[in-house]
């Protein structure tokens, strides 16, 4: 929601204010459970009134998967067996999805 090209700042501030946020943080492996700057960073620069709206959910399993790292394996041909459910994998393979 920080990119202004696609958010207008009404529709954020309505959303927000209307409807609340919850967002869950990426615990990497270097980070641990009693760290949490992320959070700060994360609602760091928001107006005040957002703040009380938004629920910061910490992800307390540690892994360094993304949706680029998983396109990128498919795209190169490997395999994405046991990071994503059996039931994505049907739907990347019917619709022939993220192949080069």
């Amino acid at each position: 929601m920080s990119i202004p090209e696609i958010w207008s700042p009404e529709d954020i501030d309505d959303i927000v204010m209307k409807y609340g946020i919850a967002c869950t943080t990426r615990m990497n492996p270097l980070a641990n459970e009693e760290d949490n700057s992320r959070d700060i960073d994360a609602i760091e620069g928001m107006p005040d009134l957002w703040k009380d709206h938004i629920d910061i959910i910490p992800d307390w399993l540690i892994h360094n998967i993304s949706s680029t790292k998983i396109r990128s394996r498919l795209a190169n041909g490997c395999s994405v067996k046991y990071i994503v459910p059996d039931e994505i994998i049907e739907i990347i393979r019917k619709y022939n999805l993220y192949c080069s």
